[in-house]
């Protein structure tokens, strides 16, 4: 989103800018507040939607950030219940910036020490990666498969967006990571147990 120069002007003159700066540093708190009520809101949306199914109970929501140098990943992962093993597959919602580019996605990650697929694995056949193929998610080493569900120029745009039609975006969110949940745990569920044995067997 461009500044309006006479915006820019506005807050140069003498008067205006120590309150400028405040507001300027203020709005990393409103962005950080605003992005968690959303992830509150949706949390609680999916486990609304998935109420009844019997294998939402084997999954819990935690906070999930990646902050780097370049890119920044902030958003919630449901990840199975009790899990031990070095190497799983987790449900994930994401807003990321990466560069110049802020989107907001869903999908699947590897949950690791690495955060990374596992060495030897081979997902090749595989039911789950066959059916991600298919429906057009994307697939790299870090994402076992994830689908961009709006793309922003700026994070002032995210941040619109949470302010001007939270609701819709809450329930787009809902809608998308319920239905994909329900397609795909049992594959995920049957991916983390051969991953389980996959490693005991190195």
């Amino acid at each position: 989103m461009k500044t309006d120069p006479a915006i820019v002007q506005f807050l140069c003159r003498p008067e205006n800018v120590r309150l400028a700066l405040q507001v300027s540093e203020a709005m990393d708190d409103a962005f950080t507040y605003l992005r968690r009520e959303f992830e509150k809101e949706v949390c609680a949306g999916v486990q609304r939607r998935l109420n009844g199914n019997s294998f939402s109970g084997h999954f819990r929501f935690e906070p999930g950030e990646d902050i780097g140098k370049s890119n920044r990943y902030y958003g919630v992962w449901y990840i199975p219940e009790g899990i031990s093993q070095e190497y799983y597959l987790h449900y994930s919602l994401v807003y990321a910036e990466e560069g110049g580019d802020r989107y907001l996605y869903y999908g699947l990650e590897w949950g690791s020490s690495d955060t990374a697929e596992p060495p030897g694995f081979s997902a090749k056949g595989s039911p789950l990666r066959d059916y991600l193929i298919a429906n057009g998610y994307k697939i790299n080493e870090w994402t076992y498969g994830w689908k961009t569900i709006e793309q922003y120029n700026g994070r002032s745009e995210f941040l619109i967006a949470l302010v001007e039609r939270s609701s819709g975006l809450v329930e787009e969110c809902v809608s998308l990571f319920g239905n994909f949940f329900e397609q795909t745990v049992e594959m995920v569920l049957a991916t983390n147990k051969k991953l389980k044995a996959e490693r005991r067997a190195v």
